[in-house]
């Protein structure tokens, strides 16, 4: 758009009632000029008798790309914001009710410069306190006053401090307000939003509160807390923004459609997506599987083939073929072999090879028995949308999500919805493992290490390829004057991380089931190490007790009577 040298003017609330006013309104308004370039400008409430002289010399002065609203102005399709309005008023008594029309021009916009234009000579300055509240009671803070009282008078007001400010002698007109609150307070609404944001014994904690106090903190702030009827959650803070109870909602939102709602949104300060929170479903190790079953087949043909070519080549000692397997057998679990000096070359190199496949295999055994007891047990993990449509795990999702989902992911017959007290009941209370669980990605980051802390196998992890990419951001009341002066506050906490929150990431927090991780031998693994210890020393002493036995009662029987 033609960007132009615009005369800036500051708001004059304008009564003209004689051509010789006129006159008088037009010389002082000329010592006000400064330039200014402004892409596109608006002019409102021109058509009124009062005001009508006043602003057509305005827009002649001034030429500027601009949308010229009348006393009632309708307009067919969306119009972009201006960055700089200038609104006549013929009485500072009617600005209530011409800033009430003006909110619903879609051009119009608190936060720019805006520009009350009196079109009446004032006799004294008594009426500026109302004036000044009346138009801070709409929540526009980024404005000037210009009348004439003898000479030009520019004038604005900062809430903050509660004080006037003179303009007239001043290059810039418009300071910035918001650099400090002064400690002013802030209502901001506010409720339990587990697991993420929550509230215990009456102090809040969680990553919102945390950056909430860092914003506030820039900026001098104050602030107090709104909380919504419970359960009502976004809806009862968006009631009570509209009510007038609260100034904006600081729980992080995932961004969707607005439904129509008369609220702004912040620059996005999060990245985010509807992810799903799946149950790990873990298969049983047994030793058996230590081996592939190709494997055991080749051990159990050794042993049959070396029992084989001892009982066939050494003839002279009597065995039977099951004494040959016991005795290999024993090889394999360490024992030596009885009489292996007397044996024959062949013999030897074929026991000799076998002892050292099966100290091989002994070894791995061991490593696998104590990675048994350390780590979790295998688990079949679903992480890309491919894999959840090849899938038969039903999903229970929210209303409010699952409209979001695209139908060309063929999921929505799986649904089964359930409420977010439903949800928490089925995670925290019954640790329901028997589906899968929509909800958003900061979500489900936050469960994973809730759900699955202190648990020796995981029992949830979260999809690594998210349903719907999208982002967080934060609701304000439309034409909320805090909303930019917030995002640019966001943004410095993203680029400096002030809060030194770590719970900003954008990745699933690492688990066994994704990276391995270091494992240090604690004595909750050595236990088990130790308990099978026990058992062979059980078992030992019970195979000596029985052969001394069997020993006792042979040697009677040989004895005999």
């Amino acid at each position: 758009m033609l960007s132009i040298r615009l005369v800036s003017w500051m708001t004059i609330i304008v009564s003209c009632q004689t051509l010789a006013k006129l006159d008088f309104m037009e010389d002082k308004l000329k010592e006000y000029r400064f330039g200014k370039n402004y892409t596109s400008c608006s002019y409102i409430n021109v058509n009124s008798p009062e005001s009508r002289d006043i602003s057509s010399w305005f827009i002649r002065e001034n030429v500027c790309p601009a949308v010229v609203a009348g006393d009632f102005f309708n307009a067919s399709g969306y119009l972009p914001k201006a960055e700089a309005a200038f609104i006549f008023v013929e009485t500072y008594g009617r600005i209530g009710e011409i800033i009430r029309k003006m909110q619903n021009y879609s051009f119009w916009s608190g936060r720019a410069q805006n520009h009350f234009v009196i079109c009446k000579p004032m006799n004294d300055t008594n009426f500026l306190r109302d004036l000044f509240g009346n138009i801070w009671k709409h929540h526009i803070l980024n404005f000037v006053v210009i009348f004439v009282q003898n000479t030009l008078q520019v004038l604005s007001y900062n809430p903050f401090k509660k004080e006037i400010i003179n303009l007239t002698r001043t290059p810039h007109y418009f300071p910035d307000k918001l650099k400090n609150f002064n400690g002013y307070q802030l209502r901001v609404s506010f409720f339990n939003d587990f697991p993420l944001t929550q509230k215990d014994n009456g102090d809040w904690s969680g990553r919102d509160y945390i950056l909430l106090k860092a914003v506030t903190s820039m900026l001098n702030a104050t602030f107090t807390i709104i909380e919504p009827p419970p359960t009502t959650n976004y809806v009862g803070a968006y009631k009570d923004m509209q009510s007038g109870k609260s100034d904006f909602c600081f729980i992080s939102r995932f961004y969707g459609d607005d439904n129509g709602l008369e609220v702004e949104f912040s620059y996005p300060h999060e990245k985010n997506g509807i992810s799903l929170l799946m149950p790990v479903m873990h298969r049983k190790k047994t030793l058996f599987l230590v081996f592939h079953p190709f494997t055991w087949l080749l051990l159990v043909t050794g042993k049959i083939i070396i029992s084989l070519t001892i009982l066939l080549t050494d003839k002279s000692q009597q065995k039977s073929l099951s004494e040959s397997v016991l005795y290999v057998f024993s090889c394999f679990l360490g024992y030596p072999y009885p009489r292996f000096h007397s044996k024959s070359l062949i013999i030897k190199f074929q026991i000799i090879t076998f002892i050292v496949g099966s100290i091989i295999l002994r070894t791995a055994f061991q490593c696998f028995l104590i990675s048994y007891f350390i780590k979790s047990s295998p688990a079949h993990q679903i992480n890309t949308i491919i894999q959840l449509q090849n899938s038969d795990v039903k999903i229970y999702m929210s209303q409010l999500l699952a409209p979001l989902i695209p139908k060309d992911y063929d999921l929505h017959k799986r649904f089964v919805y359930v409420t977010r007290e439903e949800r928490m009941v089925m995670l925290h209370e019954n640790l329901n493992t028997s589906g899968a669980y929509g909800m958003t990605w900061t979500y489900a980051n936050k469960y994973v290490k809730i759900l699955n802390k202190g648990k020796r196998n995981i029992l949830f992890c979260g999809m690594k390829e998210v349903l719907v990419p999208q982002y967080n951001s934060y609701i304000f009341k439309k034409h909320s004057p805090y909303l930019d002066k917030f995002s640019e506050c966001l943004l410095r906490e993203r680029q400096f991380m002030l809060a030194k929150s770590s719970d900003f990431g954008t990745r699933f927090m690492k688990s066994s089931l994704e990276e391995d991780e270091e494992v240090v031998l604690k004595l909750q693994h050595l236990q088990h190490i130790f308990f099978v210890l026990a058992i062979g020393l059980a078992a030992s002493l019970l195979v000596f007790v029985v052969e001394l036995m069997f020993f006792t009662f042979c040697v009677r029987i040989h004895v005999g009577p």
